[in-house]
Formats: structure tokens, sequence, C-alpha cells
């Protein structure tokens, strides 16, 4: 099996999240945010996901992106925590410990993965009953993607496909120490060639392989936000697929 890490030399390129600026869209109105920052695309950009046809869109449950205002997001998860069955809602509320040195002792400090987001599993149906909740969630908000069909400019709420967010869960979850989390996208993990792991603590993760820090690893962009990537990984322990992989949900 040969195995196509891209070359070590490469840069870690950020992509930002321009698209998270600024005031949070009316509930009411027409306002919505480009995942690729202000620019119209034509057609769905290749690594987003497929629009769902209109008879499926408010039942199938999806993983969601959610905007809150600034500082909002531990209420709005505790909210939507309190007011919501398990069963039916799955929150995902990304953090990380960053190691400090304040009056010269080193403390790791908890910070937000990305500000303002949150990853919400649940129908859209069932969601939007908290989106639209202008009472008690008037600074929460669906993250909006646009993009062209057929000449009409389109407004989507913007969802994870279900193998990314399982793969990068589970990375984000393991205790395996060495293994890297960013709250954007490292690029070469962004394109490559598409593996399996098929033994180790990360069997299952579905991911790009390249060269990062040295070493061969497995990462899992999540589109437009964060990135986590494993620990290194022996050829014999990964299966090449192909990109049709990724669509077959």
């Amino acid at each position: 099996m040969e195995i196509n890490s891209i070359n070590p030399d490469e840069q870690h390129q950020l992509v930002g999240l321009s698209a998270c600026t600024g005031p949070i869209p009316n509930a009411n109105s027409n306002d919505s945010i480009s995942s690729n920052g202000g620019d119209e695309t034509e057609g769905c950009p290749p690594t987003m996901p497929q629009p769902l046809e209109p008879e499926s869109k408010d039942k199938k449950i999806l993983w969601y992106v959610l905007r809150a205002a600034y500082g909002t997001e531990k209420q709005a998860y505790d909210y939507i925590t309190e007011n919501s069955d398990p069963k039916d809602v799955k929150l995902f509320w990304p953090k990380r410990f960053v190691r400090q040195t304040i009056n010269g002792r080193v403390i790791d400090k908890e910070e937000i993965l990305i500000p303002n987001i949150l990853f919400v599993k649940a129908s859209k149906k069932l969601l939007d009953e908290f989106v639209f909740d202008n009472i008690h969630l008037p600074y929460l908000r669906y993250y909006y993607h646009q993009y062209h069909k057929d000449d009409v400019l389109v407004h989507e709420p913007l969802f994870v496909p279900a193998k990314q967010m399982t793969s990068f869960m589970q990375i984000y979850d393991s205790n395996v120490e060495g293994k890297y989390i960013a709250g954007d996208i490292i690029s070469k993990f962004a394109k490559g060639q598409l593996v399996r792991v098929i033994d180790g603590p990360f069997k299952g993760v579905v991911g790009r392989v390249a060269r990062f820090k040295g070493q061969q690893r497995v990462g899992v962009c999540v589109d437009h936000f964060m990135t986590a990537v494993t620990t290194w990984i022996k050829n014999k322990y990964l299966e090449v697929l192909e990109e049709d992989e990724l669509r077959n949900e």
C-alpha cells in the first residue's frame, strides 16, 4: 500500500473565521454569513456538505453550527442542555488547555477553541425552537453559508458531515499524549490522501495523512473551523479510501 504524505516543508497556513465577525443576524431577516469569508461561490464548495432536499431538511439529524454573541457561548450551551432531552440533542463545545507561566508558576488554563461557535446535533425542526427563541436566546443564530443554485443565491444553515465530527471528536476525546488540536484549518490536512486508521488508539478515524511536526499523522478538518491531529501513525495502520467515502453518510 502506498501512502502519499504531503511534503513536510509545507507551511501551516491558517484559514480564519472572518465569516463569524459582525452582528448576529435578526431571526426574521434575510441576513446571512458567507462560509468563505464573504465571497459568493458558484455551486457548493467541494468541502461543503450537499444541500438537503426540502422534504428531509427539517427532520434529518445533523451536526449544525450555531453562532452565539461574544461571551454568551456558555449561556447558550447551558440553556440548551437544561431544556432538551439528551436523546434528541447533543452539544459539542470544544475547549483546550494552554500552559502558561504566571508569577513564576506554570498553570494549565482552559480556553475556548473557537470563540462564538457551538456544534449541536439535532433535527432542524427541534433546533429552530432554540435558535429563534428571542426571549431566552436572543444572541444565538445559525451559522449560514451561501451558494448559487440555478442563478439563485441560496442561504443555508451550515452543518458538518457526521464522519468529520465523529473522527474529530474521537481524537479530541482521546487521552493520548502528543495529539494536536487547532482552532483553525491546518491546510495540509484539508487535502491529500484520504485514509482510515485501522488499528491503535485512533482506530476508526477517517482523515488525511500528511507529515506534521516531523511525523506521519492523520488530521481531521472540520470545514472552516478546526483541526484535530493524531500522534504518529505507521503505514500498516492506514487504509487508503476513495473520496466518495466522505460523502457516504
